[in-house]
């Protein structure tokens, strides 16, 4: 079962390691990955073409889901946005659980009820939404702000609502703000308030007046997870956003045979000036014969063993962009090594496009088993990724554009 998030950019996003800490833990078959796009209905039809069973969606994507939806639930359709869809009985139904988040959140904080409570809600994005929804429920005295004032206008009269400038909207004293800009609260500093909410991450521990991006994100997709698997996965789900990831400079570009790795990795790296290894072409060259000729005359696991000893022996002292095989992600022991030195993009084709591009002569796994080969491939190409980009059209500045956006800043 796979399930992914998507945004532009998505790299940040923290969801692959909270829902995959909980699948571990609860022994659940599943894994849960990255989908970056520059486009949303991009974004869907790659989950469509990869069978997943749920997309959380992200920045700046949550209002312009609706354009896709076949079954918003009644939430969804009076918040304007949604953070989640999930593909049933060939619908894609819509929800929302950033609000019960927010709700969550300040009934925890003993706030029940915010009857003559001045709140503040920064931004005017899909999280906003669902922020002064929330906060509507309980009847707070609310104002909402923006640094675009347009946006904040249009929003404010969706809710009916109270719209300061942002100047004026910093300068009161408030009981409730909830930040919901790209940028965490500490560029606010004039900001009065007994208790802030961040949606952005913020790095830092909740506390009795504060409450991180990182617990909201918890909350919603606990949400979430109770809903599709009826289990409790609050702790490991925490577990999760505990995990140290290091910062990584080389590419490593995976997929199946024909979704454009060897191409794209010289195009990259010509355009980054990182050094260029194509795994397959660096077997050839020491095997002096074809992959096709090796697999006919040595085997396929001489080819596999013979492959692994290239990739695990790489000198990896500069920068460095690196086209693997098709297969290379089979190895249990070449997915660690991939993951921990490399930003892992895993280039999707779907089967129909990948047949058009290649030589059959010259891909001795592409037969007519192809389609099982590569169904079976899609789960490990998940496990081991950072971030998958949707590579089915010819527009290869846009592919690269998009990459270029998901790697480390």
């Amino acid at each position: 079962m796979l399930f992914a998030v998507t945004g532009s950019p998505v790299s940040d996003s923290k969801s692959p390691d909270i829902w995959n800490s909980a699948f571990k833990a609860l022994n659940i078959d599943a894994t849960y990955f990255r989908i970056a796009s520059q486009e949303i209905g991009e974004a869907i039809k790659t989950a469509e073409e990869l069978y997943l069973r749920g997309l959380n969606i992200t920045a700046p994507f949550k209002e312009d889901i609706l354009r896709f939806v076949s079954a918003p639930d009644k939430d969804v359709q009076n918040i304007g946005s949604a953070n989640v869809i999930l593909f049933e009985d060939r619908k894609i139904k819509a929800f929302n659980t950033d609000w019960k988040a927010v709700t969550k959140i300040l009934n925890d904080k003993g706030l029940n009820e915010l009857q003559n409570k001045k709140c503040l809600v920064l931004g005017a994005g899909g999280a906003a939404r669902a922020a002064i929804y929330a906060l509507k429920k309980l009847n707070a005295d609310l104002v909402i702000s923006n640094r675009t004032q347009e946006k904040a206008r249009r929003l404010a009269s969706y809710f009916n609502v109270e719209y300061l400038i942002q100047e004026e909207a910093l300068k009161d004293n408030y009981d409730v703000v909830i930040n919901c800009t790209s940028r965490s609260y500490d560029v606010f500093p004039e900001l009065k308030t007994k208790l802030l909410i961040d949606a952005p991450y913020s790095g830092l521990k909740s506390s009795e007046d504060y409450v991180s991006g990182e617990e909201w994100l918890v909350l919603q997709a606990e949400t979430l997870f109770r809903t599709l698997f009826e289990e409790d996965s609050m702790e490991y789900m925490k577990k999760g956003l505990l995990e140290q990831k290091k910062r990584k400079q080389n590419i490593a570009l995976t997929g199946f045979m024909g979704s454009g790795k060897s191409y794209l990795a010289r195009k990259l790296a010509k355009e980054l000036s990182y050094e260029l290894v194509d795994l397959d072409k660096l077997i050839e060259e020491q095997e002096g014969m074809s992959v096709t000729q090796i697999f006919s005359t040595k085997g396929g696991e001489y080819f596999r063993e013979k492959e692994k000893k290239l990739l695990h022996g790489l000198e990896l002292k500069k920068p460095l962009v690196l086209a693997t095989g098709g297969g290379t992600i089979i190895d249990a022991e070449n997915r660690e090594f991939l993951k921990h030195n490399f930003n892992v993009v895993w280039l999707w084709a779907k089967l129909g496009v990948i047949n058009k591009r290649i030589d059959r002569t010259d891909r001795p796994l592409f037969n007519d088993n192809a389609k099982e080969l590569l169904n079976s491939r899609i789960p490990l190409y998940a496990k081991s990724c950072d971030f998958c980009v949707r590579n089915s059209d010819s527009d290869v500045k846009k592919v690269i554009s998009i990459i270029r956006a998901n790697l480390p800043r």
